[in-house]
């Protein structure tokens, strides 16, 4: 893989992070289509298997029990057609989300994750395909 294209994968996930953290609805749907392999697999925080599902949970639940939610990577380490991000999450929990109420004192939470994703194989230049964990 070139460096150029390692370059392009790093920048792919930052992108795709700094729609999640504007906290737009239409930018974070159209930065998914463009960004994501159709069968994409997302596994935590919640499961979602393609595209459109993916964003629903992102846009209809996620944001709506996290408003305010931004992500900051700590690292990012590519490896091939592997893109490894090391990031701390922060936000508000003020709605349900994945069977949890909103706590009686909400209170921004952070929380650190790993997270991989890898564009082998993806129709994409550059997309993520495959599974993604958290």
């Amino acid at each position: 893989m070139s460096a150029a294209q390692e370059t392009s994968n790093k920048a792919t996930v930052i992108r795709l992070l700094d729609a999640m953290n504007s906290g737009d609805a239409g930018l974070i749907s159209q930065t998914v289509d463009e960004v994501f392999d159709p069968g994409v697999k997302q596994h935590t925080p919640f499961e979602a298997t393609g595209v459109q599902t993916l964003k629903e949970m992102v846009v209809d639940r996620l944001y709506r029990a996290f408003p305010d939610i931004h992500i900051t990577i700590e690292d990012l380490i590519e490896e091939g057609d592997k893109v490894v991000e090391k990031d701390t999450v922060t936000g508000t929990h003020l709605g349900e989300f994945n069977g949890f109420r909103q706590p009686a004192n909400p209170s921004p939470t952070p929380r650190s994750s790993l997270c991989g994703s890898s564009t082998a194989g993806s129709p994409r230049s550059g997309g993520l395909s495959t599974s993604s964990r958290r």
